[in-house]
């Protein structure tokens, strides 16, 4: 297939950018890529601080932005990821890799818009989605990586094309078997893990978070292994492998403090109470959740937080 004049010099300047973002010889970059690879709690301060010495808008500036980006997005800090993406939001002569990421999680931050109406949000965030569906596809074609491709996939899930991200995912899992990236294959099992809940294959997400936990035990992640327990043991408890998802809510637990992730850890204690409050265990369950912190919770946490409670009174 031939390409215009126009799609030729958009190839090129995709190309360009992503030199731009990705060829940072800086000896602390290693050091920051590192940390942020292992821990998004100790990464934000580590990132704030190098943001105050390096140059707005250089190559190195758009990689810690987008580093922050991620971690501000795993540790469910959307407040601040709204109010952080909103800034570059519309922005012209963004290096396009920076530009899918700000697109991604501007949508993925706009239920912190409270001031919009719920029917307008769901329209913007499927506008910037689709701009990054866009740009991906293009930059793909410029620059085959099947890293890209999960990114595609993830967009595919958040506007609900569950079958198509499934297939593509599949694909990916038996081309990329071998793929020397651990990351790579962290993020793969995990998105296939949540398609496989949301189309109902219960069984095959149980061994899909199975896959995705050992690569976050070989990245030695600790959030990241705190929140494929919380979803292991969300699926287990779907199958009424009751046993095994208690296990793997108190394992999550453990991780998600150790990981310094304090929502992720009141939501693996909220669903460890529910479970046993389910299993006739009101005392355990009400003893789990009496003394959880409830500052600067998400609201939909507080909710859930707030519903349990009055659960347990009646019951």
């Amino acid at each position: 297939m031939r390409c215009s004049a126009s799609q030729f010099y958009t190839l090129i300047f995709l190309l360009l950018s992503l030199l731009l973002i990705t060829q940072v010889s800086a000896k602390n970059m290693v050091d920051i890529h590192r940390i942020c690879s292992k821990s998004p709690a100790n990464c934000l301060p580590e990132i704030n601080e190098q943001l105050q010495t390096t140059h707005q808008n250089s190559r190195v500036w758009y990689d810690l932005m987008q580093y922050k980006f991620e971690s501000l997005f795993l540790l469910q800090d959307i407040s601040e990821l709204n109010k952080v993406t909103k800034s570059f939001v519309n922005k012209e002569n963004l290096p396009i890799p920076f530009e899918i990421s700000v697109n991604i999680y501007y949508a993925k931050s706009l239920s912190q818009e409270h001031t919009l109406n719920p029917i307008f949000i769901k329209q913007e965030s499927k506008k910037f989605i689709n701009k990054a569906k866009q740009l991906l596809a293009l930059m793909n074609e410029a620059y085959p990586d099947p890293n890209l491709l999960i990114k595609l996939a993830n967009i595919q899930m958040f506007i609900e094309e569950y079958q198509q991200a499934y297939q593509l995912l599949q694909t990916l899992a038996v081309n990329y078997k071998r793929y020397p990236d651990i990351v790579f294959h962290l993020d793969l099992y995990g998105n296939l893990g949540h398609l496989a809940d949301i189309l109902n294959y219960k069984k095959q997400a149980i061994t899909y978070w199975l896959t995705s936990l050992k690569w976050a035990k070989e990245l030695a992640n600790e959030q990241q292994t705190a929140t494929v327990y919380f979803n292991l043991a969300n699926s287990q408890n779907t199958m009424q492998e009751f046993n095994n998802a208690q296990q793997n809510y108190l394992n999550a637990i453990q991780h998600a403090i150790l990981a310094k992730d304090k929502i992720k850890r009141i939501e693996a204690q909220i669903a460890l109470a529910q479970l046993w409050l389910t299993l006739d265990k009101k005392t355990q369950a009400k003893t789990l959740i009496t003394n959880i912190d409830t500052v600067n919770l998400p609201q939909y946490v507080t909710k859930k937080l707030k519903q349990l409670k009055t659960k347990i009174k009646t019951k």
